[in-house]
């Protein structure tokens, strides 16, 4: 049980952080604003954050490394969907009222 809640923790916590804090702040405060070929400043902002967090790493000799493969994968694995997402949710706010 121990080994579970230690495997699953990790990304609900960043979920709520980032999907969750972060990201609505953003979209709040960006009044649903969108950059044609880009979307959502908001998604991109957290999207790029994201990835760093991941990218950088401390060694055994307490050097911090970037790894660009770890920041790519990370930061645009989920960014096509959520903007996509966020552009409909934005376009249907706007068309219903």
């Amino acid at each position: 049980m121990n080994n579970l809640l230690q495997l699953t923790l990790p990304g609900i916590d960043e979920e709520i952080m980032y999907r969750g804090i972060l990201l609505g702040l953003l979209m709040s405060s960006s009044e649903n604003k969108i950059i044609k070929f880009i979307g959502s400043p908001a998604v991109l902002i957290t999207s790029i954050l994201f990835g760093l967090i991941h990218a950088f790493t401390l060694s055994k000799d307490y050097s911090i490394n970037f790894n660009l493969i770890y920041f790519l994968q990370t930061a645009f694995t989920g960014y096509p969907g959520m903007s996509n997402h966020k552009k409909q949710k934005c376009f249907n706010s706007h068309t219903a009222s």
